[in-house]
């Protein structure tokens, strides 16, 4: 069944959605939502000018992707690779809006100045730790992913070298790092 709830007007609906159905809205009546059960589709028209605008299938899963590009993870250069540690902690963080979230993405670029160090980016969550990350000597345009965050939590980009070189001097520079939050509703 389908109950739509509109309490500006004072409208409860309750209908099986194994039959068809149709609701016209908008400040004219213009536009309509209507069920095809023929089709087990979703429909929104223009009444006036008799056109379908889109369709959905039932249970259609909808999803978009936010990236976002912290400006201070561009062109750090020069992070020390020949001890390990944490080298680079973005100032950037962004809260985690966790509705109808389903996975963070983090993908990054970096060089190492030596073959003999290991180099990791990482997504941290302010109450997770890390959610996802990337290591290797070098490495482009690499992705992981991660379904483990908290709601309201500050994400931010770590550099850390998890193997140090054993040259004196060595460097990891980290090209680019951008967080992606993947959304998917049903």
């Amino acid at each position: 069944s389908l109950k739509i709830n509109l309490p500006e007007k004072r409208i409860t609906l309750i209908a099986d959605v194994d039959d068809d159905l149709k609701i016209n809205f908008g400040r004219t009546n213009k536009y309509a939502l209507r069920y095809d059960s023929t089709n087990d589709t979703w429909v929104v028209s223009d009444e006036v000018n008799d056109a379908d605008l889109f369709s959905l299938k039932r249970n259609t899963v909808v999803g978009y992707t936010v990236p976002v590009a912290p400006q201070d993870c561009y062109n750090q250069t020069g992070l020390a690779a020949d001890s390990t540690g944490t080298k680079f902690s973005s100032s950037v963080k962004v809260k985690v809006d966790g509705r109808y979230l389903k996975k963070i993405r983090l993908r990054a670029s970096w060089t190492a100045s030596h073959a003999d160090s290991v180099t990791e980016v990482r997504v941290v969550g302010t109450t997770t730790g890390t959610i996802a990350s990337v290591s290797g000597n070098t490495g482009s345009n690499e992705e992981a992913e991660g379904t483990s965050f908290s709601d309201g939590e500050m994400v931010y980009v770590e550099v850390a070298v998890t193997t140090a070189s054993a040259t004196a001097g060595a460097t990891t520079d980290l090209t680019y790092a951008v967080i992606e939050f993947v959304y998917e509703m049903v």
